[in-house]
């Protein structure tokens, strides 16, 4: 019998010489591995990137912008420019993401077109990518885009109006929680809780009940501590049949509201027999300053369980200020040289990675 092993991304200087293999397959995994060049090599993946963005396979085509627009390759900018009428829909959608990388005045003139395109992969795609190269300009032309014909636009749409975080587009986002298109009004009142807008809350609490958005809903509502989602989050935070995960999530709301309830179910999640939400739960317990799992958190760092300590001990460090368990455990945990002790130091990621 034989095994099917999936194929392998390739060394850098192997990547260099695949990307002019006349198999398709064989170039794919070379753009994959160029996206990541090791220190010093970023000018000349660059350079065989900018060649495979004009390769005959979209697929190749597509993963070489990609790749150039994470790199922000300047010089890839009128290349990239032309990929905007690629004949495959995905590469167009990668050329757009690539131009907000990229950034600079004619990329944002050409993603201000882009937000009127007549293709709506090329406009959901420029939302986000308007907002991100533009975000000071964003909210005037995003605004509009509520209105489109393409819900996939105007939920995305949302999203980054959300992230911009502009008062001002308060009202145009609650008028969208009468889209006829649940997940734009979702969308719509997640966009709301991160303006501190409680409009929204109705379809929060519907999400609780929706798979795919009680997560997002549960962290909404946490951010909102509305008083009427009490009751429905203490529902999803005592259901057996949910994973552990949603349990946290929902326990950690209950937390930002003050409810016991949701001390009681996040220890449950940190002392479970399985893992799954015991690293989130630890996270939660810091953010929403659960001081009484100081000790529960502790008892992680001696004995992870499957979670993973590093998130346990800024945990913990939240928790200092509030908490003698806490405290002295971060005073331990200081001492090490290891991630758990940067973490407890307060270390940023950029100062871990120096």
């Amino acid at each position: 019998m034989s095994l099917l092993f999936p194929p392998q991304v390739p060394r850098f200087d192997v990547a260099l010489r695949d990307a002019r293999s006349p198999r398709a397959n064989t170039r794919l995994l070379a753009a994959q591995a160029l996206a990541n060049p090791p220190a010093g090599a970023r000018d000349e993946a660059c350079a065989v990137l900018r060649m495979l963005a004009d390769d005959p396979e979209g697929a190749v085509r597509s993963l070489a912008i990609a790749a150039l627009g994470e790199l922000s390759d300047e010089a890839a900018l009128e290349l990239v420019l032309a990929h905007l009428d690629d004949s495959v829909a995905e590469v167009r959608e990668f050329a757009v993401i690539a131009l907000g990388r990229i950034g600079g005045d004619r990329a944002v003139r050409a993603l201000a077109r882009a937000l009127r395109d007549t293709r709506p992969e090329v406009r959901f795609q420029a939302v986000e990518s308007y907002a991100e190269a533009s975000p000071d300009d964003a909210p005037a032309l995003l605004v509009p885009l509520l209105g489109d014909a393409d819900a996939r636009v105007r939920e995305h749409t949302l999203d980054a109006l959300g992230a911009l975080g502009d008062p001002a587009t308060a009202d145009a986002i609650a008028a969208t929680l009468r889209d006829t298109t649940s997940a734009v009004r979702f969308a719509a009142a997640i966009a709301l809780s991160r303006l501190d807008d409680a409009r929204g809350l109705a379809a929060l609490v519907e999400g609780l009940d929706e798979k795919d958005r009680v997560l997002a809903a549960c962290e909404a509502l946490a951010t909102l501590r509305a008083e009427a989602a009490r009751e429905p989050l203490a529902d999803v935070a005592r259901r057996i049949l949910v994973p552990l995960v949603v349990k946290a999530g929902a326990a950690g709301a209950l937390a930002a509201l003050g409810d016991a309830r949701g001390e009681e179910a996040l220890r449950a999640v940190l002392t479970a027999f399985r893992a799954d939400g015991r690293s989130y739960a630890a996270e939660l317990v810091g953010r929403h300053r659960v001081a009484t799992l100081a000790s529960d958190l502790v008892a992680l760092i001696e004995r992870p369980r499957g979670s993973d300590p590093v998130v346990v001990a800024r945990a913990l460090a939240a928790l200092a200020p509030h908490s003698d368990v806490a405290r002295d455990a971060i005073a331990r945990l200081s001492e090490r040289a290891d991630d758990v002790g940067r973490a407890a130091r307060g270390e940023s990621d950029s100062e871990e990675t120096t």
